[in-house]
This record gives structure tokens, C-alpha cells and sequence, in this order.
């Protein structure tokens, strides 16, 4: 652990965190860390304990590995070869604390990644047979450490739900996005936009107007290098972080 917190030029790993525990007793932390001879993956658990797994191998290895993941993503490529990819880096991941999340009792996983790491779902992680979605619920941490929130008053909201689940514009069919906006729909007030409703205008009102203050979509999504080459799939085109600036923007002015 001194050598990891060394790394870092930080204590980064012994300084005194929101404990996992008390925001959620069936959640666990998960830290991959990318090092020039080894990938190093920490596991944090309720109780507080922490376990460690090295796999040892160059970093380039590892970058490999992450681009290769990366890359299957892409519409191009076929379900064998992400699936392959991903898991790959699930064995490394995930794998080694298998039995212990299980004894555990973990039903939710916090992800803090490594700059080379980021741009990867942990949700498409593969066991052979499952999803990482599929056995927990994911999430994703900032920093290395839990930042301690203060609670705010609840006010009323309601949520724009946008989802897309027939095959379009050259992406594959996404036959989980009915189910996965429909649950929420069900829980909690919303305005839900399905296939040829998802347009962009809807999506673009959504942002510019402010009207809910969640905005949760299910549809494909690409992170590329520049904010044009970024963007979200709506029924009719695609809307990109440029887009998502000038919504935003124009936002403010109308609340002005």
C-alpha cells in the first residue's frame, strides 16, 4: 500500500474516507490501477477490510488490453470480439474477488478508475456467461476516495426518460431500453419519450427548458476524442457534447 500511496505523491489509500459501509452495506469499492510493471486492483469492503490482486505485466499489456476493449464497442465490431475483450479485463477485475463479493453478500459495485481505464463500461465487464450489470448494480466514483455529501431537503422532481430500442442509423437493437425507462417510469414522475418519440427536439427541449431536473436515457452513446466525434443517439440523429454545450447554454439565458 505505501508503494501504491507513494505512486500517487499522496496518502491517497490511508486518508480518511466516507466508510463504503455506511452509505451502503452491500456495496463494495473497486480501484484498478494501472502501474509501469503491474495492474494493481484494491477492494474495499463494508467492514472496512481491504484485499489486493497483482497481475503482473507490463503496462503496455494493460493499455492494450483497455484499447482492445475500447475498440469492440464500436458498431463495427462484432458481440464474439467484445465479448472476448471484455472479458479479459473482467478476469483481472472482477474475477479474483468473485467468491468473496459473493460471501459478502455485494449487490453493488463502485468503480474509481485509472486515467486509462475510464472510457470503458464497467457494466460490459464479462464473466462468460453474464454482465457485470447483470449481477450488480454499478456505479462510478471520481477520486480514490467517497466524498462526504451533505444531505439537501428533498423537493419534487420529475425525471425525462429517453430510450431507444429498435435498431437505427446503423446501431444494433437495444432490447433491454423498454424494460430498463419503464421501471423508472413506474417509481417516479416522468415524462417518457420510446423510439420514434426520442427525437432530438425532445431531447434538446429537455436540456434548453430545465423542465426536470434528471435527465436518463437508454440508447447508444459514443465517447470520442473531440466533442463532435461525442454523442448520444436520439431517433433521428445524433447530439453532441457541442450540442449539449449550446443546450445548456441557451438554458441559462432563458432563465434569465
Amino acid at each position: 500500500m505505501a508503494e501504491i500511496a507513494n505512486y500517487f505523491r499522496a496518502n491517497c489509500l490511508t486518508s480518511r474516507p466516507i466508510e463504503v459501509g455506511n452509505i451502503d452495506p452491500q456495496a463494495a469499492i473497486l480501484y484498478p490501477i494501472v502501474l509501469s510493471d503491474r495492474l494493481e486492483i484494491l477492494l474495499s469492503l463494508p467492514d472496512n477490510t481491504m484485499q489486493r490482486h497483482t497481475v503482473v505485466q507490463p503496462q503496455a499489456v494493460t493499455l492494450a488490453a483497455a484499447a482492445a476493449a475500447r475498440s469492440s464497442m464500436s458498431r463495427s465490431r462484432g458481440l464474439l470480439e467484445q465479448q472476448e475483450a471484455m472479458q479479459r479485463l473482467d478476469r483481472w477485475i472482477i474475477d479474483p474477488f468473485r467468491d468473496r463479493l459473493e460471501s459478502a453478500g455485494i449487490k453493488t459495485l463502485v468503480f474509481v478508475l485509472d486515467a486509462p481505464l475510464r472510457t470503458i463500461p464497467m457494466t460490459a465487464l464479462f464473466d462468460g456467461q453474464h454482465y457485470a450489470i447483470e449481477r450488480y448494480n454499478i456505479a462510478l466514483a471520481p477520486s480514490l476516495q467517497l466524498l462526504e455529501t451533505t444531505p439537501q431537503h428533498r423537493q419534487p422532481f420529475s425525471v425525462f426518460l429517453g430510450a431507444l430500442e429498435d435498431a437505427r442509423l446503423g446501431f444494433r437493437p437495444l432490447p433491454g431500453a423498454r424494460d430498463e425507462v419503464e421501471a423508472i417510469a413506474d417509481r417516479l414522475p416522468s415524462e417518457l419519450r420510446l423510439n420514434q418519440q426520442f427525437t432530438l427536439k425532445q431531447l434538446k427541449d429537455a436540456l434548453r427548458y430545465a423542465s426536470h431536473p434528471i435527465i436518463h436515457l437508454a440508447t447508444h452513446g459514443q465517447f470520442g476524442s473531440t466533442l463532435d466525434s461525442t454523442f448520444v443517439l436520439a431517433w433521428d440523429g445524433k447530439l453532441n457534447l457541442t450540442d449539449f454545450r449550446d443546450e445548456l447554454l441557451s438554458r441559462d439565458e432563458v432563465r434569465h
